[in-house]
C-alpha cells in the first residue's frame, strides 16, 4: 500500500524524535552538532537484502562507506585490514572506504561459496558468473529467499564528494553502535513503499543511521574519536570551521580567519592542523571541491555560476582547482554524473 499525504507528514514530523539523548549526553552532542550536520550524504545505494544462511557476500563495490542494519539475525563483517565486527537487529554497522569486506551470518566459516557485490549493484559468483538475473527478488531487495533465516539493510555511498564529512576522513575502524530500532523500522518501511520523492527520503534515512550510529559510538570512545571529531567544539577551531561552512565564496586567508576569531594567524594554523589533519586553505580548498561537485551533480547551474558559489570569480583557475581535487574536469564530471545516474535509474527499473 502506498504512504498517504498524511501519513509522509507523520513519517517527517517522525524524523525529528528519532535519536533520543539523554541528560548525561546533552552536553557533549550540543557541542559536537555542528560536526555531525556535514554527514549529509546524496545518491545512497539502499536496500534490503534477504538471505538463507549459509551465505558469504564479498563486498567489491568501490563504496567510500557503507551502513549495514541488521534486522532479522546476527552478522559478521570481516574487512581485510580491520578488526572483525559483529552486529544484530537494533545496531548498525558503518564500514568505511579500504578495499573489499565480507558479510556472513554469525558463526559461519570462510569455506560457504560467496556472492561477489560489484560497482553499479551487479553481483556474480567466485568465477565471475552474472548472478543478477537470480539474486534480484524486487525492487531494491536483493538476495535468496525473501523470509529468509537473515534480512538487512544496506546504504552506500560511491563517491568521496557525496559524503563531505570531516568524521568519516578520519575513521580508521569498523564502528558497531547501538540505533534507535523504530529508525530502522522507517527505512524498512519506505524501501517497500515505493512513492515519488523515495530517493531523497532514502538519503536522509539512511543519513540519520550514519549520525546516530557514529554520534552513539564517539560519545562512548572519545578516546578512539578520529582526526577532527574533537575540532568542532574547541573554542578556536569550531568558530573557524563555521565562517568556512558558512561562506565558502569568500576570499579567505589564514589571516583573515584568524582575526575574525580574535586569535594569532600562527596559532590558528597549528591548532587548526593538529585538529583537522590538515592545514587552513587545504581544508578550504575541499570543502568548496565537495560543495561545487554536489552543485555540478544536481543542477543545471553554468560551470561559472558554480564557480562563483565556492569562490572562484575565474572560472578558468576553478576548473583547474576541481581537476586538481576531482582528476576530471567540472563538466566532464557532471557529464559522468549525469550519465551514472541515467544508469543507476535504468537498473532499478530493469528489476521492477
Amino acid at each position: 500500500m502506498g504512504l498517504s499525504q498524511a501519513g509522509l507528514v507523520d513519517r517527517i514530523h517522525t524524523l525529528s524524535t528519532l535519536i533520543p539523548s539523554s541528560s548525561s549526553t546533552v552536553a557533549v552532542m550540543d557541542a559536537v552538532s555542528a560536526a555531525l550536520d556535514d554527514l549529509r550524504g546524496r545518491g545512497a545505494f539502499v536496500l534490503r537484502c534477504e538471505l538463507e544462511e549459509p551465505f558469504r557476500i564479498r563486498v567489491e563495490d568501490g563504496a567510500v562507506v557503507t551502513v549495514i542494519a541488521p534486522v532479522r539475525g546476527s552478522l559478521t563483517i570481516r574487512h581485510p585490514s580491520l578488526p572483525e565486527a559483529t552486529a544484530g537487529p537494533g545496531e548498525v554497522v558503518v564500514v568505511p572506504t579500504g578495499g573489499s569486506y565480507e558479510v556472513l551470518p554469525v558463526g559461519s566459516g570462510p569455506t560457504v561459496p560467496g556472492v561477489r557485490i560489484l560497482a553499479g549493484g551487479h553481483c556474480a559468483d567466485e568465477q565471475g558468473n552474472d548472478l543478477s538475473a537470480v539474486m534480484w527478488l524486487d525492487t531494491r531487495v536483493w538476495g535468496t529467499r525473501l523470509g529468509g533465516s537473515h534480512a538487512f539493510l544496506t546504504g552506500s555511498y560511491n563517491a568521496p564528494e557525496q559524503l563531505g564529512s570531516l568524521l568519516l576522513r578520519g575513521l580508521e575502524q569498523i564502528v558497531t553502535a547501538q540505533v534507535p530500532r523504530h529508525l530502522v523500522a522507517l527505512l524498512v518501511a519506505e524501501l517497500a513503499d515505493g512513492q515519488p520523492g523515495q530517493a531523497a527520503v532514502l538519503d536522509r534515512l539512511v543519513d540519520l543511521l550514519l549520525t546516530s550510529a557514529l554520534r552513539s559510538w564517539f560519545a562512548d570512545r572519545t578516546h578512539e574519536a578520529p582526526v577532527g571529531w574533537h575540532a568542532q567544539s574547541d573554542e578556536m577551531i569550531g568558530p573557524v570551521l563555521d565562517l568556512i561552512h558558512q561562506a565558502p565564496d569568500h576570499p579567505w586567508s589564514v589571516a583573515m580567519l584568524a582575526s575574525r576569531v580574535g586569535w594569532s594567524r600562527a596559532s590558528v594554523a597549528r591548532r587548526f592542523t593538529q585538529l583537522v589533519g590538515q592545514p587552513p586553505m587545504t581544508y578550504l580548498t575541499h570543502w568548496r571541491m565537495t560543495l561545487a561537485a554536489d552543485a555540478l551533480r544536481r543542477t543545471d547551474d553554468p560551470v561559472g555560476a558554480v564557480a562563483r558559489q565556492v569562490g572562484y570569480d575565474n572560472p578558468y583557475a576553478f576548473s583547474t582547482a576541481f581537476k586538481g581535487h576531482h582528476g576530471v574536469s567540472p563538466r566532464a564530471y557532471r557529464a559522468a554524473s549525469v550519465k551514472g545516474q541515467a544508469s543507476q535509474h535504468q537498473d532499478e527499473a530493469s528489476r521492477r
